[in-house]
């Protein structure tokens, strides 16, 4: 009895050791230099062509905010390859929850900090799609996420995607119309996020809203994640954007910051 019972205690350990180091592997900051994660050589600027002319649309958007959905008008800028982008003027906001906020999410104890943004930036309004991505890198067609292979999926988030990758590729856009394209830091993103909000997220306090973003709801226990009709992923801007126009900044994927994994001050946990 001791035997099976020893055995089941180690098989446990192992299992609970491996689901840990892919956790760690694929979420946590590496605590070693990983070559995927080092910058690129200096760009050649020479390959650069000249700047080409943007343009833009204005036009009526449906938007999820803390006071619900509305419709809004929000100006894109187009570059030559089609890409959406919208312009974030600086600010100052809260990074991360408040303590108020992060008291009312299972009584955690971490909470963030103001953060100024002194520069205006252009952030897409959508996240990479696999047809973009594939004009840059047709070899991604064979590397593609199971569930994503074959036709319909050209219009979905681009998954599987290395920090260097992404790296190379706003090189490659750089190269296509000579403006610099580039990853936004961590503050930027969050900056754009919340959209002038101080809500726990752009639409409110009822996290994981289902209806407002792909990912699993507050009733996972009971759930379909099917129920959108999406298994995995959906197409890019399917669900409302954030009051600034962008979409999907919550949920679908998970979205790569040019800076590096840090600690809030004298809290002692990740933002």
């Amino acid at each position: 009895m001791w035997r099976a019972i020893l055995i089941v205690g180690l098989l446990m350990t192992l299992a609970g050791y491996f689901g840990w180091k892919n956790y760690s592997n694929r979420y946590r900051w590496p605590r070693r230099p990983v070559p995927s994660l080092q910058d690129l050589p200096a760009a050649d600027r020479s390959r650069w062509p000249k700047p080409a002319a943007w343009s833009n649309e204005t036009r009526q958007v449906e938007v999820a905010t803390p006071d619900g959905l509305k419709l809004t008008n929000i100006t894109y800028f187009v570059n030559p390859l089609g890409m959406k982008f919208v312009r974030i003027e600086p600010g100052t906001f809260w990074e991360g929850l408040t303590k108020e906020q992060a008291l009312r999410m299972n009584g955690e104890k971490k909470f963030g900090h103001q953060v100024t943004l002194t520069r205006s930036y252009y952030l897409a309004a959508y996240e990479t799609t696999i047809q973009l991505f594939e004009r840059y890198d047709p070899t991604f067609a064979k590397r593609r996420e199971s569930f994503q292979r074959g036709k319909g999926f050209e219009n979905h988030p681009a998954l599987g995607v290395t920090w260097q990758e992404c790296q190379k590729f706003c090189r490659w856009l750089s190269e296509q119309d000579g403006h610099t394209y580039r990853l936004p830091t961590e503050a930027e993103w969050e900056h754009a996020c919340k959209a002038g909000t101080t809500t726990i997220l752009y639409w409110g306090d009822n996290a994981w809203d289902r209806r407002k973003c792909n990912v699993g709801g507050i009733r996972q226990a009971t759930e379909s994640y099917m129920e959108d009709g999406y298994m995995y992923t959906s197409p890019v801007g399917v669900y409302p954007a954030n009051p600034w126009g962008l979409y999907d900044m919550i949920g679908n994927a998970w979205e790569w910051v040019s800076d590096w994994f840090e600690w809030f001050p004298k809290i002692g946990r990740a933002h």
